[in-house]
């Protein structure tokens, strides 16, 4: 096998190590806030650096910088590195759009291939992502009962867009034991 194929299949494989910040993105990754918000326009590569963070939490490091790089490992709002593996609560406006249409979209492209299982709802929504290590991201969509965010208990949470105040509140007592921050 050649350097080149070589290099093109793991290009193929971790699509994510690939992944360059835009100047924006950058700074949103490199954020040590509890709460973090990128914004900018439609388009602007908001949802695809919450991905990106979401599955670099999910890894423990963003596998995208070099390893001496001083973000390299992601940490938790009170500084002290996320344990892998963890649990993620993503949540975006709906399953048939924003979901199908958009983030899932998105995570396949970055996400490390052959290392995660997909879990569909009765519908045939992807709503859990389970990584080899343990690692679990779950999507959550505005539209469900807010008694659904109220019961779960993760380390990161992420918004795609504003949530509803009662989501979003519910969300913040999720993090409560891992002291982990909120990403949007």
């Amino acid at each position: 096998m050649s350097l080149e194929s070589e290099y093109r299949d793991a290009k193929e494989a971790w699509p994510i190590a690939l992944y360059e910040p835009k100047a924006k993105q950058a700074e949103f990754h490199a954020s040590r806030a509890g709460i973090c918000a990128i914004s900018g326009g439609s388009q602007g590569g908001k949802t695809h650096a919450l991905i990106a963070e979401g599955c670099a939490m999910n890894m423990g490091f963003r596998p995208w910088l070099p390893s001496d790089h001083p973000d390299y490992w992601v940490l938790r709002s009170d500084g002290k590195r996320i344990k892998v593996p963890n649990v993620i609560q993503f949540a975006c406006v709906d399953y048939p759009n924003a979901l199908r249409k958009a983030i899932f979209p998105k995570f396949r492209a970055l996400a490390p291939k052959g290392m995660y299982r997909v879990r569909k709802n009765p519908q045939g929504y992807p709503t859990q992502v389970t990584w080899d290590w343990g690692s679990e991201l779950n999507f959550m969509s505005y539209d469900q009962d807010w008694l659904k965010y109220e019961s779960g208990t993760f380390d990161w949470a992420g918004f795609d867009e504003p949530p509803p105040r009662l989501l979003y509140i519910s969300t913040l007592r999720g993090l409560m034991r891992s002291a982990g921050p909120v990403y949007m």
